[in-house]
């Protein structure tokens, strides 16, 4: 289910063999911070000294430059990149480590460049991929251990789940990644049995679960984040030295008061911000908000939150934005989930999840990001609402045909594919689909997704003839 997952496997087994230097980074959320914790883990699992934690100290979604600082004054001869280093910017820093280490980047996130193609890169991602459902960035790089543990290691691999599930499967659903699948019901029943680690003690009453997750486990760490208060997860989970439970029990207390400010600064922001609604969308700018009492960097990493709480009031796709002198920081939250990413990706220096995303403008692009919101209609809360909610797509009302080469005839100015019924994924039983779903949601082999509606549909048929309306760019696709 994850590629390459082998390769990497083999180059960990073959640096652990030379006693080579073995450096771990995780993207700054909770997901990367999840991952890097899963490193701690596994290589104290097999006894491994010989590696090292990249400590936060300043906040990015792209690999860190002070990665390149480290591998070369520690001389590392591995590095491995979780739930970061394949977007699109990433490409130099990645070419630059590469010349100094074996690279391992485990990401669930869609390549944005060839990094197949780098040099002494081996990039580690989903094979069922389809818009971030199914797998966090943790989640890959747990894979690779446990594989790594199957194939090289003679403990009981139950035993090493048992012990390092934990973190993984919280990111699945602190990053919104959980999906109806055999890989997500596969590790929520392993973390049923999971021990929880100790530095997360104060939810002992609790078991890993969603609910876990979402409310006891995510909301903490996201507010070390957005007040840029790294010690306390660089101790709580980074840490190669076990520290004390009442050192433990202090950063937890920490931690909960940071919740608890980030709590009340977005409650009052969400309750006076006023806003600009263009067609389905909401526009919030917070820039009025700077230099107030609350501190700015504060404002600028909390902006997501305020999006998100006012998508969830007023049931639509909300974009905040606010300035940093020369340009401006955005974050997007959609109720419905749909993709929201690939409309604007063609505009603006964004990236992220289909629905919830952050990117930043050029000065000179508000206007134009009105004029797109103002240009585009959603489908999100018609009859086809519970169909859009899970899968998360987004169809807008101005459809373009388009031919993919080597797919797809012309016929009647419609692009047709023939496809057999093997290369399908249909959630519902034959039976059940006609009478609760107007279309069908069909899974090809390149991971889009084909909806056909009931009269066009027929478990008779070795294979379908499907008229194609693609929109361009997006993950999504709708037959009508």
């Amino acid at each position: 289910m994850f590629t390459n997952v082998d390769s990497a496997s083999t180059a960990i087994k073959e640096a652990v063999d030379d006693g080579v230097r073995i450096l771990a980074y995780g993207d700054y959320d909770v997901d990367g911070a999840c991952a890097v914790a899963t490193s701690r883990a596994f290589f104290r699992y097999i006894n491994y000294e010989n590696f090292e934690i990249v400590s936060y100290t300043k906040r990015t979604h792209h690999v860190d430059t002070n990665i390149l600082i480290q591998a070369l004054t520690r001389k590392v001869g591995l590095i491995i990149l979780s739930d970061t280093g394949s977007g699109a910017s990433d490409k130099v820093e990645i070419e630059r480590l590469a010349k100094i280490a074996k690279i391992i980047v485990a990401d669930h996130h869609q390549a944005k460049y060839a990094l197949e193609e780098l040099e002494n890169v081996i990039f580690v991602n989903p094979t069922y991929f389809d818009g971030f459902s199914g797998a966090s960035g943790a989640c890959v790089t747990y894979e690779i251990y446990k594989n790594y543990i199957q194939k090289y290691q003679e403990k009981n691999t139950q035993d090493f789940v048992k012990r390092t599930v934990f973190y993984p499967f919280m990111s699945i659903y602190s990053d919104s990644v959980y999906g109806d699948n055999s890989y997500c019901r596969q590790m929520h029943r392993d973390a049923q049995t999971a021990d929880i680690p100790l530095e997360f003690n104060y939810m002992k009453y609790y078991s890993p679960s969603k609910r876990f997750a979402l409310f006891s486990f995510a909301p903490p760490l996201n507010a070390c984040f957005r007040n840029e208060t790294f010690d306390i997860i660089n101790s709580l989970m980074f840490s190669k030295k076990e520290i004390s439970f009442s050192d433990k029990q202090t950063l937890v207390d920490r931690m909960e008061e940071l919740r608890g400010a980030s709590r009340a600064i977005v409650n009052l922001i969400t309750q006076q911000v006023r806003y600009k609604e263009i067609g389905e969308f909401i526009l919030v700018d917070l820039t009025g908000y700077l230099n107030q009492s609350v501190p700015n960097h504060v404002l600028w990493n909390n902006k997501g939150l305020v999006a998100g709480q006012l998508a969830g009031r007023e049931k639509k796709c909300v974009i905040s934005i606010i300035s940093k002198g020369d340009h401006y920081l955005l974050s997007c939250r959609d109720f419905w989930g749909r993709d929201i990413l690939s409309l604007l990706e063609p505009f603006f220096k964004v990236g992220g999840h289909s629905s919830a995303f952050g990117g930043y403008l050029e000065v000179n692009d508000i206007l134009l990001l009105e004029e797109v919101l103002s240009s585009k209609t959603l489908l999100g809360n018609t009859k086809d609402e519970r169909i859009i909610r899970r899968f998360g797509s987004l169809l807008p009302e101005d459809f373009q045909k388009m031919a993919y080469e080597n797919e797809f005839r012309k016929e009647n100015n419609l692009y047709v594919l023939d496809v057999p019924f093997s290369h399908f994924q249909i959630g519902k039983s034959p039976e059940r689909f006609t009478e609760q779903f107007e279309s069908l949601i069909l899974t090809l082999p390149d991971r889009r997704k084909i909806y056909i509606p009931r009269e066009d549909w027929s478990k008779q048929y070795s294979s379908l003839k499907v008229a194609l309306y693609i929109t361009n760019g997006l993950r999504g696709v709708l037959v009508r």
